[in-house]
Parts: C-alpha cells; sequence; structure tokens
C-alpha cells in the first residue's frame, strides 16, 4: 500500500504545507510572505496581511480578524500581524530591544533624553528591518557614535562629526540628527569643505598650509556662507570652490618642487607655470592670486581673470529681412549666367556634348509674395 502523499502548498506547488486555509495548506515560505507584504483590508482598513478570502466578495482578500480565522503571523509580545523577524517577533520589537541597549544613559537608566527623537523615529519607521539591517551592517560607525553619544563619551554636537572623517556613515548619522532636530540646522556643502582640505593639504609645507586655510576661511567659506544665506548655495558652486582650491595647492606644491614659496615666487615664473597649464587654470588661479596680492603677501604678482567670449551679433534684424528681400527679388529674374565652354576632346566627338543651360531657380510659391515686395 503506497504512502499518503503529503499535501502540496496551494501557493507555489513546491513545498509541503503547514498552514491550513479555506483553500488548502501553504508552506511556511508563503506564509512568510503574506506576512511580509501586508496590505489595507476592505473590512476593517486596518494595514495587515491579507490571506484569506472574503465571503462576500470572492475575488477580494480580507485580514484574518475579518475571516474570523488565525492570523499567518502575530507578534507574541505586542500582537502585530505585520513586519514578523524571526519567528515570533516583529521587527518593531526586535528594534526597540536593541536600541535601548544602544541609546541607554548610564546615568539614569533610561534612553538618553536628547536621543530620544532617534529611538522613536526608528521604530516608528515604515519598515524597521531597515533600520536593524543598519544596526548590524559592519563597520558599524554610526552605531558606535550613537552609543559613544548616549554613554557620555563624546557630545552630541556638530564638533564631534568635524573631527571625524567625512565618509557615507558619519554624513548620514549627521543629517538624521539634523533632521530630528537633535542637531541645530547646517550647510553641509560648506561644512564637508574643512575636513576634507584638512586631507588635500596634507602634502605641502606648513607656512603653505597656513595660506590656503586662510584663503579658504576668508574668501572661499565667505562667498558660500553669504550664497547660503541668500539661499542660492547650490552643488555646482561647492564643487567649484573644491576645484579652486585644488588648483591653489598644485600651484603651491609646484612652488615647493621648484624650491620656492608664494612669498618669493616672481611674475615670470607664475606666467611659466600656468603656459604649461590648461587656458582655466588662469580663471581658477584668479582669486587666489588676487588675494595673495591685495594682503600684502606678495604684490608682485598677479594674473588676469580671462573673460568668456561672447557672441557678436554682426548684423541686425533690419539688415537681415533686406538681404532676404534681395533673394526674393532675384529669384523672380533671369540670371544670364555665361555658358561653359566645350571641351577641347568634344570637337573630335561625332556627337560633341552639348554645352551645359544653367538651370533657373523655382520661382516661390504665391504664399510667400505677400512677404515682401517683388519686383
Amino acid at each position: 500500500m503506497n504512502a499518503r502523499r503529503a499535501p502540496v502548498c496551494i501557493r507555489c506547488e513546491r513545498l509541503t504545507g503547514s498552514f491550513e486555509l479555506p483553500e488548502g495548506k501553504i508552506c511556511q515560505n508563503c506564509c512568510r510572505y503574506l506576512a511580509y507584504h501586508p496590505a489595507r483590508c476592505p473590512g476593517c482598513s486596518q494595514f495587515r496581511p491579507l490571506p484569506y478570502l472574503s465571503v462576500t466578495a470572492p475575488a477580494q482578500l480580507i485580514c484574518a480578524d475579518c475571516a474570523g480565522k488565525p492570523p499567518v503571523f502575530v507578534c507574541e509580545k505586542c500582537g502585530r500581524q505585520d513586519q514578523p523577524y524571526g519567528v515570533r517577533r516583529c521587527a518593531s520589537c526586535v528594534l526597540s530591544e536593541r536600541l535601548h541597549v544602544l541609546l541607554l544613559d548610564p546615568r539614569t537608566g533610561e534612553i538618553h533624553e536628547r536621543l530620544r527623537p532617534v529611538f522613536d523615529a526608528l521604530v516608528g519607521s515604515h519598515r524597521p528591518q531597515n533600520a536593524i539591517t543598519w544596526l548590524q551592517r559592519p563597520p558599524g560607525h554610526g552605531p558606535t557614535l550613537l552609543r559613544q553619544m548616549a554613554s557620555g563619551e563624546v557630545n552630541i554636537s556638530h564638533d564631534t562629526f568635524a573631527r571625524r572623517p567625512m565618509d557615507r556613515a558619519h554624513n548620514y548619522l549627521r543629517d538624521l540628527l539634523v533632521a530630528l532636530e537633535v542637531l541645530e540646522p547646517y550647510e553641509p556643502l560648506i561644512e564637508r569643505i574643512g575636513p576634507w582640505l584638512i586631507d588635500r593639504v596634507a602634502g605641502i609645507s606648513a607656512m603653505h598650509r597656513q595660506t590656503i586655510d586662510q584663503f579658504a576661511r576668508w574668501v572661499i567659506l565667505r562667498r558660500l556662507r553669504t550664497a547660503a544665506d541668500q539661499g542660492r548655495l547650490t552643488k555646482a558652486m561647492a564643487e567649484g570652490a573644491r576645484q579652486r582650491l585644488n588648483r591653489s595647492i598644485d600651484l603651491l606644491a609646484w612652488l615647493e618642487h621648484k624650491q620656492t614659496t608664494i612669498l618669493e615666487v616672481t611674475q615670470h615664473r607664475l606666467e611659466l607655470y600656468l603656459s604649461t597649464q590648461v587656458m582655466s587654470m588662469s580663471m581658477m588661479l584668479h582669486p587666489f592670486i588676487t588675494w595673495i596680492n591685495r594682503t600684502g603677501i606678495n604684490n608682485r604678482i598677479s594674473v588676469k581673470n580671462p573673460n568668456p567670449s561672447q557672441a557678436h551679433v554682426t548684423m541686425g534684424d533690419a539688415d537681415r529681412w533686406r538681404h532676404i528681400g534681395t533673394l526674393l527679388r532675384f529669384s523672380r529674374q533671369r540670371l544670364a549666367l555665361p555658358r561653359r565652354n566645350p571641351r577641347p576632346s568634344d570637337s573630335h566627338r561625332e556627337h560633341p556634348r552639348p554645352a551645359c543651360r544653367t538651370r533657373h531657380p523655382t520661382p516661390p510659391s504665391p504664399a510667400c509674395s505677400h512677404v515682401w515686395p517683388l519686383s
């Protein structure tokens, strides 16, 4: 006698069904799929998994409570039916427990008061699973810094981020704290230039580093802050500021290679450097050299700011229409063009090739006669 075959899942038809639905059994994978893809139930308007068919509307799916059936998933702690994480708990409960440990203030035994908005925002997010993944993902610079802030090892301020690398992890956490009003607003396009500049000037001398720092503070960053106050700061402006700083640092590095400094460089040597660079280099260096000259660091050098070439209008509208009228008038006349002389070889032929006759241009259509008077 053959053994009785186990029921197959009615959804995937591949695995053995273990959860009973009115239509049949479904496997554990399909059960989790239903739990991970909740929707708004048409019966109770709650956002829940919809595994059951409605009795009144057979083509409509409803939740377990409206169907009077057991849910495909329910959290044993909070009773939620969506966002499963593991077998018996939802992602919100798992995330809440881990954030309690991460944001614990050892002085009070509770979540740090200033970091409470972070806890509420992450736990109440649409997909807490993403926050759990963020906490687990190595190397975990963001969660580590949050733990240090909660324990009091570092201050909850912008200065803490200013002393750390400007990588994606720290920038994300900083923007998150600003969005949750834990930190005061700031201009990321401006603030991120400082740490970048520290790494960029590492290869030049201390005197030149100080020169670049003063130029960036009093010229480049000052212009960017003015643009930010006026509401016209863009990413292109910040990138242009970095390019000007880059070109200025390249010039100072070249001077050190030539065993001289910005204090001693002459106009001849500066022009020699510019002659080996692209034409836009003088435009990039114009603010730096002008500042060097104006502040008295070296008033013997200067560079012209090449103005971009503008298109010149060589003909006005009146002249343009006059030429159009001339063309229209001559198109109605027969132009007496000379015939082409026959080739010497044509006289030896039995039937010489006839001379090419000029083909007159096709006159304009009558619809164009109102544009310009024809003579």
